[in-house]
């Protein structure tokens, strides 16, 4: 199996903020989700900056861990062009060690679903449980997709977005995906053409992504065998519970009285 974390490098990472940046609008519930701003924050899978940036221009102290040099690269880029401070670690979740505990700890976007074992998502939990304070909160962003369940291996093809790259360049992504409902994993393609100013093609690449989705009920089994209780869950981004329809789930949990 392929490590989905290579796949955040080349033509894929450069494309990643054209393609994805306008994709989950996640970033003013998570505002309103952390509160006012107060002690540390850290980002799990903070890829390029698209959350993390926002969040210290509205007054956090944050850190940043990723698993991709590539994009890490590109995030310290973009921190310098704002003048924003930040620490950026290369790590994998599931083997997180900072040596410090952290007021917030959000992981948004797809990054948990990239752990297709379960003993991976547990350890992943339990590093968060670690590194939390006495009265920390994490915050955890999970993907439901009902829309693209299908068995088998055909694929069906379809323009996903189209995105200015500069210079008069367009990006286009492709996608297809196909999905085991017994084991719970989707993997997804997505193809990302880079077309010239005259319209003609200048680059391309395909990239291949496995995720995992969880339930509901499965998710909390996982965070109370982390170690965490007083489990909140909301849907698409609102402060509203999730309903039949939520394409995503979003778990704040605390540590419990004891480590595990």
């Amino acid at each position: 199996m392929n490590d989905p974390f290579e796949d955040y490098r080349g033509l894929a990472a450069e494309v990643y903020d054209a393609i994805w940046s306008e994709e989950v609008d996640d970033v003013p519930f998570l505002l309103w989700l952390l509160g006012t701003p107060a002690g540390r924050l850290l980002e799990l899978g903070c890829g390029t900056g698209r959350v993390l940036l926002p969040l210290l221009k509205h007054g956090w102290r944050g850190e940043g861990v990723d698993a991709s040099e590539v994009m890490l690269d590109l995030c310290r880029r973009k921190l310098g062009n704002e003048n924003l401070p930040a620490l950026l670690h290369q790590q994998r979740i599931e083997s997180l060690d900072l040596g410090r505990r952290f007021h917030r700890i959000i992981i948004p976007g797809f990054t948990f679903q990239h752990l297709l074992r379960t003993e991976d998502a547990l350890e992943a939990l339990r590093r968060c449980r670690t590194h939390l304070t006495s009265r920390g909160r994490l915050v955890v962003s999970l993907y439901l997709p009902w829309e693209s369940l299908r068995i088998g291996d055909e694929r069906t093809w379809k323009l996903r977005s189209t995105a200015p790259f500069g210079n008069g360049r367009t990006v286009l992504c492709h996608e297809s995906m196909t999905a085991d409902p017994v084991l719970q994993n989707l993997t997804i393609w997505n193809r990302y053409e880079i077309i010239g100013a005259e319209g003609t093609p200048v680059d391309q690449t395909l990239v291949r992504n496995q995720v995992r989705w969880f339930g509901l009920e499965e998710f909390k089994l996982l965070l109370h065998a982390a170690g965490f209780d007083r489990i909140e869950v909301y849907g698409d981004f609102t402060p509203a519970p999730p309903g039949p329809a939520s394409t995503f789930l979003t778990f704040e949990a605390r540590p419990g009285p004891a480590a595990p």
